[in-house]
């Protein structure tokens, strides 16, 4: 019932796990098996009959009254079976069946509570179900979750980590260019220990010193905007970022891709996992303007949420084009024509000009270096709560940034609920027995 309940889009798109092996929907047959086992368990086997015999009658007094419904309304059916005596069976059907759930009810005031609930939650799912379209990927009941109307009428304040002489003109560019309804603020951090014990940590402090002073004269002389440059000296850089950030309502901390991902710092890992303001992470490998954008789009909560970087980069380059990407791993004619007009409705939810791309591949990040040399910036939705390995983004995101052929911005959006700290907890409790 459950996988027939999600092929129809009344469920969770998760119900229609297939074994690929025995053709079976899987993860319905688990759930079921669960929810029998836990009440053969928890309850009396007579009680759950009631209950059973009471929801099934209920199912039967709906297949009435959709057939009254579909008569009355003369809803477009295929030939079959025509119901003799209508509407009198049906009514009596209807009648009967009710007569029949009060009295098993009547006797079992349990059986009777669990009805309720079941139908008030039924109800409340009802009402939240056309919701479910834009729900990330699993929950959603679409093969590929919608997009939600993005709200972009907050100016965009961006703050910008400014640690690379060469690059720095284009990432002042790039930061000029976003925040067109905004302000931008160019920053150096220097990190200061406790106690300078030896000359190599002196020479070291000295060395960041220099530099940020002659990245201070690169600011200066960037005339689209009137920049001043800060340097942030602290031993203590995680929390004055997040601070300066909070002062400052900054909506995006920007960074630049080390050419080595393994070469992040320690704190810069920690303002990428935890802030809680969007972060952006960029490799310039074009310089901007960017007219031709390539989006990846999976669907998921992360890559949801970065449409709104789309969006202001689109507006930011008038005669851009988007291009809207889905990956897929097994050619179904059926389902690249459903991923193809959910994909022209989230271009429309953004309300850009682009196209839809749909590409075959076993490898989604080799498809996206493959394509990359056909565009300006690649654009990715990531999370980079739960890292692998010594992988400063995932590994595949890891090597999308060095392969890539083109400029490669990563926005990992904050989400309230993903990054609560004791949410983090949980799951990284959790993830300590994971294999």
């Amino acid at each position: 019932t459950s996988f027939a309940l999600s092929r129809d889009k009344k469920l969770p798109y998760f119900f229609q796990s297939v074994n690929p092996k025995t053709q079976s929907p899987i993860f319905s047959i688990v759930m079921a098996s669960i929810i029998i086992l836990v009440s053969t368990i928890t309850q009396n086997v007579e009680e759950i009959s009631i209950i059973a015999s009471s929801l099934t009658l209920a199912g039967y007094t709906f297949i009435n009254l959709s057939l009254l419904y579909s008569r009355k309304r003369k809803l477009n059916t295929q030939d079959g079976f025509k119901a003799p005596f209508y509407p009198y069976i049906q009514i009596f059907a209807i009648a009967f069946n009710i007569a029949m759930i009060f009295i098993l009810l009547y006797a079992d005031r349990l059986a009777l509570g669990f009805v309720i609930a079941f139908v008030g939650i039924g109800i409340v799912y009802y009402l939240l179900n056309p919701k479910l379209k834009t729900a990330p990927k699993g929950i959603s009941n679409e093969p590929l979750p919608s997009l939600k109307t993005l709200n972009t009428n907050k100016p965009f304040n961006l703050l910008l980590i400014v640690e690379d002489e060469d690059k720095a003109g284009s990432l002042l560019k790039l930061g000029s260019d976003l925040t067109y309804d905004g302000k931008i603020l160019p920053i150096g951090i220097v990190d200061v220990p406790g106690v300078i014990n030896e000359k190599t940590e002196y020479d070291h402090l000295k060395s960041s010193i220099d530099k940020f002073e002659r990245i201070k004269k690169i600011v200066s002389a960037f005339d689209e905007k009137n920049l001043n440059f800060s340097v942030i000296v602290s031993k203590d850089r995680e929390s004055v970022l997040e601070k300066f950030a909070n002062e400052n309502k900054i909506s995006m901390i920007m960074m630049t891709w080390k050419e080595d991902g393994h070469t992040f710092t320690k704190w810069e890992r920690e303002v990428i996992e935890r802030s809680q303001t969007d972060v952006g992470v960029v490799r310039m490998v074009k310089d901007p303007p960017f007219k031709k954008i390539l989006f990846p789009y999976s669907g998921s909560i992360y890559s949801q949420m970065a449409a709104a970087t789309v969006k202001k980069i689109a507006n930011a380059y008038k005669d851009s084009e988007i291009t809207i990407l889905k990956i897929v791993y097994e050619e179904n004619e059926s389902q690249i024509e459903e991923y193809k007009k959910i994909l022209s409705n989230v271009l429309k939810t953004i309300d850009v000009s682009g196209k839809v791309l749909i590409e075959y591949s076993p490898s989604a990040w080799q498809k996206i270096v493959e394509l990359s040399a056909d565009y300006d910036l690649v654009v990715l939705g990531i999370s980079t709560d739960w890292n692998v390995g010594d992988r400063l983004l995932g590994l595949k995101t890891d090597l999308i940034f060095e392969e890539s052929k083109s400029s490669v911005l990563v926005v990992r959006a904050f989400h309230g609920i993903f990054h609560n700290q004791r949410f983090r907890k949980l799951f990284e409790f959790i993830k300590k027995f994971a294999p």
